[in-house]
């Protein structure tokens, strides 16, 4: 089992700054003024625990599939997650990364349910064995299945994913996840991405991975910055958590926006329509592929589930995108 030591005051006063200037002031400031707000509202308040619905609502939600006999089945789903291939013609990708297989995991939200993890571990080590090797992961956001400090299970279920998939890996936070975290998941191996990027290099071609932070809740997302000294039509691939910010990264010539947060509605009527939506999402962004002008965006249903462990119509899924070389 992994051990997750308490930080001494002065490292954490190491981490602090150093996360600030990742991240930049105006934004850590605003996440932490949010976060504290989050703290100190939490059981009183619904406009900041998650984005989900109120507790009341939920234990009616889930007495109401409980007496129409879907809970069980939409559990059954839950677990049953899908892995879903797709090719991705992507204008400017270098010829040495035609071929390039990119691993996505969103809205994990561990700890939802003890049976998750060994489901989500099932078909990670049957892509490994089965399929063509990925050659990195990325996460979407959203490890947490609560708001606030008890993260220790989080992170021991990170640490057996990361070890699963022994690729090298990078993500970016969510609504759920508290910056606390980072330092954290960076030392299992989970590179974070907070408006920030990283190159990726094949002989003297390269592709970059860039990461915005939480654009839902704390909406401190700073495209711009997380791109500063890419030169123009580089090509660059954007980690968000949401799709909502997809007409302002669309300005920014990124290649490829990849996000999550929507869950595709989870709980979906015949055909794929939510039952709720609360994400204030576009329709046409909640899931799959989409274009935004040059941009192209995918938008996972999400790996897990929020709230409720229950799918209904929208399956959780696993993605592997595949890159193309298609030339400009």
């Amino acid at each position: 089992m992994v051990s997750f030591e308490m930080m001494s005051i002065t490292k954490e006063r190491d981490w602090i700054d150093a996360l600030e200037a990742r991240l930049g002031s105006n934004a850590f400031i605003r996440r932490k003024q949010i976060e504290e707000r989050i703290l100190r509202t939490r059981g009183t308040s619904s406009k900041y625990r998650g984005m989900g619905m109120m507790r009341s609502r939920i234990f009616l939600f889930r007495s109401v599939l409980r007496v129409v006999g879907l809970y069980e089945r939409g559990f059954r789903n839950y677990l049953d997650i899908q892995i879903v291939e797709r090719e991705v013609l992507l204008p400017g990708l270098p010829q040495t990364f035609d071929g390039f297989r990119i691993l996505q995991l969103s809205d994990l939200h561990f700890t939802l349910s003890e049976q998750f993890l060994e489901a989500l571990l099932f078909r990670l080590k049957r892509i490994s064995d089965e399929m063509a090797p990925c050659d990195v992961a990325v996460f979407t956001g959203d490890y947490c299945a609560t708001v606030g400090h008890n993260h220790v299970q989080v992170l021991e279920d990170m640490a057996r994913v990361l070890n699963t998939l022994k690729l090298p890996s990078w993500g970016v936070l969510g609504n759920y996840d508290f910056m606390e975290l980072v330092p954290s998941l960076e030392r299992l191996g989970l590179r974070v991405l907070l408006n920030e990027h990283a190159e990726i290099k094949k002989g003297e071609e390269r592709l970059f991975i860039c990461g915005v932070d939480d654009p839902a809740l704390f909406q401190t997302q700073d495209p711009l910055l997380a791109r500063q000294g890419i030169l123009r039509n580089e090509c660059t691939i954007l980690l968000a958590h949401s799709p909502q910010i997809s007409k302002e990264t669309a300005m920014l010539d990124y290649s490829l926006l990849l996000s999550g947060h929507t869950h595709g509605g989870q709980v979906c009527l015949p055909g794929g329509r939510p039952v709720i939506n609360k994400t204030h999402v576009a329709s046409t962004l909640m899931r799959g592929g989409w274009q935004e002008g040059r941009l192209l965006g995918y938008t996972s249903p999400g790996t897990g589930a929020s709230q409720i462990p229950v799918r209904l119509n929208c399956p959780g899924e696993i993605t592997i995108h595949t890159l193309r070389h298609l030339p400009i």
